[in-house]
């Protein structure tokens, strides 16, 4: 995109291998758009075919893989092996204590592929950044098959977690409003390519 939108903020790692972070909504979409005509003008893409962000739906049955769980490798909130997440609420003696995650001093996204890929081999389907769904945000999920959120809104929907959320905010279920022109240092996007119609 010839773009560093993450250029001189704070909590950032750069690199090839590394996640796009403060990027909009907008931005990813963009990004879709680009590489949907750069392939279709290679070869590689047909013209029934396009890359875009997933529907909430679609995003959430890629992070399960079949599964029912907390996360896609059970409902054990252990995430080391799997995410990079960050403060943990512990309950001690009756009262709420937060406790470091493994992101630890690191304070930023890390290296894609670092961390355990779940069952389909997809990586950093929980934590290290959320992700950007194209769908609107609804208080309530449509439910079915490959539902679609709502028609309009003031949110699009964020999944996965990220290297500053508590485990609970990495579940395979976690949803998070957020506002399209949002960048933040947490936030990017996972591209998705559609299937042709033939």
């Amino acid at each position: 995109m010839r773009t560093e939108p993450w250029e001189g903020e704070e909590y950032i790692q750069a690199g090839k291998d590394c996640p796009a972070t403060f990027v909009s909504f907008f931005d990813a979409v963009e990004f879709c758009d680009k590489l949907t005509g750069l392939e279709r003008k290679a070869g590689r893409l047909k013209d029934s075919e396009e890359y875009r962000l997933p529907t909430e739906a679609q995003w959430e049955y890629g992070c399960r893989t079949g599964t029912k769980t907390a996360f896609s490798f059970g409902d054990e909130w252990k995430l080391n092996s799997h995410a990079w997440w960050g403060g943990i609420d512990l309950l001690k003696a009756g009262r709420i204590e937060t406790g470091p995650g493994n992101a630890g001093r690191e304070q930023y996204a890390h290296k894609v592929g670092i961390k355990k890929p779940n069952q389909w081999g997809l990586y950093d389907m929980h934590g290290n950044v959320c992700e950007w769904c194209s769908d609107w945000y609804g208080e309530k999920l449509p439910g079915g098959t490959d539902s679609v959120g709502p028609e309009g809104g003031s949110f699009r929907v964020a999944r996965g977690g990220s290297w500053e959320l508590s485990p609970d905010g990495c579940r395979s279920a976690y949803r998070d409003p957020i506002v399209p022109s949002n960048r933040l240092n947490d936030l990017g996007f996972r591209v998705a390519r559609s299937q042709s119609a033939k």
